[in-house]
């Protein structure tokens, strides 16, 4: 793997894990355009918490308060966030867990990607009918069960992770920002475990990955990562989520006739 490649994976990780446009289905467009017959299992748990530590650094005042907040005798709201948050990865974590290998075959399905990233686009599409529905912060265990859900179906690759979970919440009458936030706070213990996941693989296939390509790839995964956390925060703030529809839909059809 040569450094350019690196930089391409880690570009790819940060601004599509957070962008509603699927991080999964673009590394595997990545893998098929650079040639690559995997990216590595070493480099792809770089690129995990590449991102995973752009959610702890975009949102380290919120989640040291809800820490230090969850420590204390008055402790009831914060505790029970984090109680809702561990409820919300159980979808994810049973699936990935018992079916871990089934679903590692099928990135290597290029046309799944494609018919998974129109899905996406047509959930996207259908958040801009969502705008004139009350909204509210609250969040259920009935709501974060079924946000739940639609996080272990991003499991397939070409389902955003960001996009489903995010429209799901709107869908169900959550505002934004708080559907923004939730939705990338139950994302690392997800990014967290599929890294873990990965290390055995990692251990048992030696990889010639220089220390240097582990570091560029992990740094252009961070980077890119936050800025664009920030990027979709002020597009929900806007009610704009609709239009990254146009974007997948296009690259999902744009698979089949190229």
């Amino acid at each position: 793997m040569e450094i350019i490649d690196s930089i391409i994976l880690g570009l790819t990780q940060g601004l599509t894990e957070f962008l509603p446009i699927s991080s999964s289905g673009h590394l595997v467009i990545g893998k098929h355009l650079l040639g690559l017959s995997s990216p590595g299992a070493i480099i792809e748990i770089i690129l995990h918490f590449g991102t995973f530590f752009s959610i702890i650094l975009y949102y380290r005042k919120y989640l040291l308060e809800l820490l230090l907040d969850a420590f204390s005798k008055n402790s009831g709201e914060s505790r029970k966030i984090i109680g809702l948050i561990l409820i919300s990865i159980i979808p994810a974590g049973v699936i990935g867990i018992l079916f871990d290998d089934y679903i590692e075959k099928l990135f290597t399905n290029l046309y799944l990607v494609g018919i998974n990233l129109i899905v996406t686009g047509v959930i996207l599409f259908s958040t801009r009918f969502t705008h004139n529905k009350t909204k509210e912060s609250s969040l259920t265990i009935t709501k974060v069960i079924i946000i739940g859900i639609a996080q272990a179906i991003a499991i397939l690759p070409g389902i955003s992770r960001s996009g489903i979970t995010i429209s799901t919440a709107l869908f169900l009458g959550i505002n934004e920002k708080e559907a923004a936030r939730f939705s990338f706070l139950i994302a690392l213990p997800v990014l967290f475990g599929a890294s873990i996941l990965k290390i055995k693989d990692a251990i048992a296939f030696s990889e010639d990955i220089s220390t240097l390509n582990i570091f560029t790839g992990f740094m252009f995964s961070l980077i890119t990562g936050y800025i664009c956390l920030s990027i979709l925060a002020n597009i929900l703030s806007k009610k704009k989520l609709w239009l990254f529809s146009f974007y997948c839909m296009i690259i999902g059809f744009l698979i089949f006739f190229l």
